[in-house]
């Protein structure tokens, strides 16, 4: 259906139709439904798993936390690597301890021989990881979730933050479409939070 959709658009507009393709992946609204935050129900990202390839990443790793929907994840990110003609046996898949301690083992996994890095981990996860990672001297391109990879990942390790791609759910807070939502964090004197995460932005458009 969508093939057909932008073919027809193409012959009706010609080249005011951009070729970039915005995947939607069902599984956001999926974790409301199974009561779950998206970062436990589908921690992966096929849009990811895509973007690295198309990014030119020849040797991907993927890092997701230990949980019971981990071979839900694998298969996301395999489908991903498949839709762009990648191989998923060319990748790693690294899973890591739920909660954040030393991750040394499991960086070693994921930064040997590999380009591209794609966390969907949380934020205290990413903090536990990168310390290990910024000792090894890996200087892989990090990809993450929105709100978990964030502004609080990046002060702490601007180096290896650098260029890494955020994988959005939602348009960022300076969008024209969060107008009414930066109003009232300014109107009730909202604390200093990270109201541009997942969290923040999907409990506005919830609210």
């Amino acid at each position: 259906f969508f093939l057909r959709s932008h073919e027809k658009s193409s012959e009706a507009w010609g080249d005011t139709v951009f070729h970039t393709v915005i995947r939607r992946t069902v599984k956001f609204s999926d974790s409301t439904v199974a009561g779950e935050p998206i970062t436990s129900y589908a921690s992966a990202s096929t849009g990811a798993a895509v973007r690295m390839i198309e990014d030119g990443c020849k040797a991907p790793a993927a890092v997701v936390v230990e949980l019971a929907t981990t071979d839900l994840a694998r298969a996301q990110i395999e489908n991903g690597y498949r839709s762009a003609g990648f191989d998923p046996a060319k990748a790693k898949f690294v899973t890591l301890p739920l909660t954040a301690q030393d991750y040394t083992s499991q960086v070693a996994q994921a930064t040997d021989g590999t380009d591209c890095i794609y966390g969907g981990i949380s934020d205290s996860n990413w903090l536990a990881f990168l310390p290990a990672m910024e000792a090894t001297g890996a200087k892989q391109r990090l990809y993450g979730l929105q709100g978990n990879l964030n502004g609080k990942v990046a002060e702490q390790f601007p180096e290896l933050t650098e260029n890494g791609v955020v994988v959005n759910s939602y348009t960022d807070i300076v969008s024209d479409v969060w107008e009414d939502y930066r109003t009232a964090l300014e109107t009730y004197d909202a604390p200093d939070l990270d109201w541009n995460s997942l969290a923040g932005l999907g409990t506005w458009t919830a609210f």
